[in-house]
């Protein structure tokens, strides 16, 4: 009975909680901490990676905050349904920084910083989303729903990275390269900017060929593909 009448209250509270979130948010990436520390996410905006990496720490340290905000507020009550009507206030709490976030978010992957970047952005919102939805729960939420509509914008953008490629790769080849099938250039031009782009990350090279595999290739023909990737890789590729 405590809890029911006293929802008004924990509306109003998620209410201005909400404004003060997109205002602490705003002023993390114009502002900085007091004193400029830490530094003004915006400020590292070149690099994309890092840039999309501390707006999305950030948002998970607060979301993670509010959540303990309201648990200490209702620790005293003891009815069934506490906990999902904590996620929901959490769930609009974290609502006001949607539109920010997916703005910037956006931005960074339209300007397709390239295809092993766009990997690893995709998959730090993976993370995220995961490493969120276990405090707001997988239901109701706009921030889980904008950070999963970016992920999705992130792999559409990371393929079609990988098409542009291609197709320039193709345009240069030489007759000296017709035995090659367009779908093995691919293969064999994706391996080349993979192994010189981020060389000590092998496992990237692995994931980023067996998805342009499966995205070409019928599944019975990966093997041969591979053996043939790599045992001409190096030979047949313009350095």
């Amino acid at each position: 009975m405590f809890f029911i009448d006293n929802r008004y209250t924990l509306d109003e509270f998620g209410t201005a909680r909400r404004s003060a979130v997109v205002r602490g948010f705003i002023d993390a990436l114009t502002r900085g901490g007091p004193g400029g520390t830490p530094r003004p996410i915006e400020m590292h905006s070149h690099d994309p990676l890092r840039y999309v990496g501390d707006m999305l720490a950030w948002l998970h340290q607060a979301t993670a905050s509010e959540k303990e905000h309201l648990e200490s507020l209702l620790k005293q009550v003891n009815i069934q349904g506490v906990e999902d009507n904590i996620q929901e206030v959490v769930g609009h709490i974290t609502e006001g920084v949607c539109r920010p976030l997916k703005v910037r978010i956006e931005q960074v992957i339209i300007a397709e910083p390239g295809a092993v970047l766009l990997y690893k952005i995709s998959n730090l919102l993976k993370f995220y989303h995961h490493t969120i939805s276990s405090i707001v729960g997988t239901s109701g939420s706009a921030l889980l729903t904008t950070i999963e509509e970016m992920h999705l914008l992130s792999k559409k953008i990371f393929f079609n990275s990988l098409t542009l490629h291609a197709s320039k790769l193709l345009d240069k080849v030489s007759s000296s390269y017709s035995r090659l099938s367009d779908d093995q250039a691919c293969i064999l031009y994706i391996y080349y900017i993979t192994l010189h782009g981020c060389t000590q990350d092998f496992s990237i090279t692995s994931v980023i060929l067996r998805s342009l595999a499966a995205y070409f290739f019928p599944l019975d023909a990966w093997n041969a593909s591979v053996s043939h990737t790599y045992k001409y890789g190096q030979k047949l590729l313009p350095i």
